[in-house]
């Protein structure tokens, strides 16, 4: 590829870049008849470019030749400046006798140049009159553009095209160091020594029109310009020259290899297509990519949570079901004493059964002697002291059946708050059991979407396992509530029994009293046995519901004593179901841990690998886009505009061979005779500024300053 854009390069430089061609003397060989005239136009220009003088020195080579000699010219004052051969002259015709040697005359014209030259001065940023420069300081800017004005009108493949006669231009600027400084120009070079610095600038004013190229493909400037910081402002004579004798450009060839590399950009464009689908589809893999990765990644965030989340909950109900069994084995040791109390209960409500059956015999036998007595009041008084002791026995058997009754009470509500309280635990069991079961249920989900089978299969068990248990607990709730409702109505039948129990104590209590009262006075005797009869009728009457009461106690202590035989062996089914719970939560507590582990780790790898498909999806974008670019800004654009110069080089080609033709018939600026080949250069030269023109009044000082100066520019361009 850069093989071909130099040698495109090489082709273009020949075509439009042309060598100054400035010698004296063209090297070819000519017949003997053969009559060259070389033809050298002397201008002296003011400071602005515009002519002041010209005087024209024409050299007729013809050695060979013996006879007259027909040359044409406008020149006025001609004078012949090596012989002594005076020319007739008809018009603008020269008649020379020829002698066999060269001819050398010269005149002056009236004549506009070919070239129009334009200086324009600047101090500061500002115009500036040339002859108010001399000796001012500041930024200097000098501004030389050189237009040429011969132009013609032809048809190039049927187009009209305006073409200029091809001049080579040399400009040069001498500027001494001590004046100026950092010199810059927008073209051509500058050469310095110790005292000076020698600017040179190469133009072809109006090729660039000629061909039709931008300033990109031909390079060639039609004006200089230069800027310098100066002091004491002194500037010699601007030294312009200009010929237009071009080379023939038989160098110029490559269109085929120009062609190649037209086929070679195709081919590399072809080829830049098939890399920027394939980095396009490249590009879009990686954002679907990069956007999996992302759901992956966000997948991976959410499952890392979970984890973590579900090994705190793991945490929490392995704590929980510890507490818990601790809690059943609190529950069953309770239940086992409560069963102990349980048939205490019963005991003490058969004891007080008996006791009041006994108490409800003695107050009937009590009240029957009192019934007997009523008509022997005269014995009341010697038995008044064994009423007294059985009264006492009475008040003292409701005194402890009162105390049994109470501690009987007392141990039902108790025994009501402990199944209370086990409730309680058992019900906070069922809801840990629920939700162990409800996240059990869920991993089980998330495990099916991973794909870990065998996790799934272990969490099914315990699961199975945790609704079994689930099931237990029901049941032992089921117990305690039917246990709570036993309570419940013994509490009620103890209340109720106690009641009655203080109602007896209270009546005994007053028996007692009746009796003192008889034991004191007989004499009352009779009216109080009556009122001791009734209250012995009444007291038997309480007895006899003691009596019924105490048996229905004793009835419902015995079904309490059952039931709590089942909540017995609920609360130990219970326990030992909590002991296999709190082990297989240990177990899927450490599983857990390993999976709050393994999901950090997988997290922290997708997001690292996130990162990276971000990164990735970048770079094929970025790469993409810049195959794009460089298909689209670099072969598509090298390619069209080749493609264009290539489609134009034909054309390019023609005009190259018109301005060869405008070049070779110039012939001379004052005239040619019809049997003569002429060549023409033009020497201009602005005056110095703070310093007169050097007029020119030898020949032989203008030939030596034409060669002096042409060996120079030679050996400078002519390479």
């Amino acid at each position: 590829m850069i093989k071909h854009k130099l040698k495109v390069k090489k082709f273009a430089t020949n075509i439009f870049c042309f060598i100054l061609i400035y010698s004296t003397v063209i090297c070819s060989v000519y017949s003997d008849n053969t009559i060259k005239k070389d033809e050298s136009v002397y201008v002296t220009l003011d400071h602005s470019g515009n002519p002041k003088d010209i005087i024209i020195s024409d050299w007729i080579q013809c050695s060979n030749v013996r006879g007259s000699i027909y040359d044409r010219s406008i020149l006025q004052n001609i004078v012949n400046i090596k012989g002594y051969e005076v020319p007739t002259i008809e018009g603008d015709m020269l008649i020379w006798n020829g002698s066999g040697k060269d001819i050398f005359y010269q005149g002056t014209v009236k004549k506009q140049m070919p070239l129009n030259i334009v200086i324009k001065y600047y101090l500061n940023e500002k115009q500036i009159k040339p002859e108010e420069l001399s000796g001012k300081s500041g930024n200097f800017r000098i501004i030389i553009k050189i237009e040429n004005r011969q132009k013609q009108k032809m048809s190039i493949k049927g187009k009209t095209r305006e073409l200029y006669t091809p001049f080579i231009t040399a400009t040069i600027i001498n500027l001494p160091i001590k004046n100026f400084s950092d010199i810059k120009v927008n073209s051509g070079d500058v050469i310095s020594d110790a005292n000076n610095q020698v600017i040179t600038f190469i133009s072809s004013p109006g090729l660039r029109e000629s061909i039709g190229l931008n300033n990109s493909l031909l390079n060639i400037e039609d004006q200089l310009i230069l800027n310098a910081k100066v002091r004491d402002f002194q500037m010699g004579s601007i030294m312009i020259t200009a010929t237009p004798s071009i080379p023939d450009m038989k160098l110029i060839n490559g269109t085929k290899e120009v062609d190649s590399s037209i086929n070679v950009l195709s081919d590399l464009r072809n080829a830049g297509n098939q890399l920027s689908k394939g980095s396009e589809a490249l590009s879009k893999g990686q954002k679907e990519l990069q956007i999996n990765m992302g759901n992956l990644n966000r997948g991976a965030d959410q499952l890392n949570l979970g984890a973590t989340e579900l090994n705190k909950g793991m945490i929490k109900l392995n704590e929980g079901i510890k507490a818990a069994h601790e809690g059943a084995f609190r529950i069953k040791d309770g239940v086992i004493e409560l069963v102990d109390n349980a048939g205490k209960i019963a005991d003490g409500a058969s004891s007080i059964g008996e006791t009041s059956k006994t108490f409800s015999q003695k107050a009937m036998k009590f009240a029957n002697k009192f019934s007997q007595s009523a008509q022997q009041s005269w014995m009341i008084a010697d038995k008044a002291g064994r009423f007294s002791d059985e009264a006492n026995s009475i008040s003292e058997a409701s005194s402890v059946a009162s105390y049994k009754s109470n501690q009987i009470q007392k141990n039902t509500m108790e025994y009501g708050k402990e199944l209370e309280k086990i409730k309680e635990e058992t019900l906070w069991q069922s809801f840990l059991i629920d939700r162990i079961i409800g996240g059990l249920k869920a991993i089980e989900k998330f495990t099916r979407i991973l794909g870990t089978e065998g996790v799934n299969e272990y969490l099914k068990i315990q699961r199975v396992s945790l609704e079994e248990l689930q099931t237990a607990n029901d049941n032992q709730l089921n117990h305690l509530n039917r246990a709570l409702a036993y309570t419940k109505v013994l509490n009620n039948q103890l209340f109720q029994l106690n009641q009655e129990i203080k109602e007896m104590e209270a009546k005994s209590v007053k028996l007692n009293d009746n009796i003192k009262a008889v034991s004191e006075s007989s004499k009352t005797l009779r009216a109080l046995t009556g009122n001791l009869k009734d209250d012995s009728i009444e007291l038997s009457i309480i007895a006899k519901k003691l009596e019924i009461s105490s048996n229905m106690l004793k009835k419902g202590t015995e079904s309490f004593a059952e039931g709590s035989k089942e909540l017995v062996a609920g609360s130990t089914s219970l326990s030992d179901g909590l002991g296999q719970l709190s082990t297989a939560s240990e177990q899927l507590k450490s599983g857990t841990e390993e999976l709050s582990k393994g999901s950090l780790e997988m997290a922290t790898g997708t997001s690292l690998l996130n990162d990276g498909a971000k990164k990735l999806s970048r770079g094929t974008e970025e790469l993409n886009n810049g195959i794009n670019k460089f298909n689209i800004e670099g072969i598509d654009k090298f390619k069209v505009g080749l493609s264009a110069g290539i489609k134009d080089l034909e054309e390019v080609m023609l005009v190259k061979d018109e301005l060869l033709k405008l070049s070779k018939n110039y012939g001379t600026f004052s005239g040619l005779g019809e049997n003569m080949t002429g060549s023409v250069k033009f020497i201009m030269r602005t005056d110095e500024i703070k310093a007169k023109a050097i007029p020119v009044t030898k020949t032989s000082h203008i030939k030596k300053e034409e060669e002096g100066f042409l060996k120079w520019l030679i050996a400078k361009y002519w390479k």
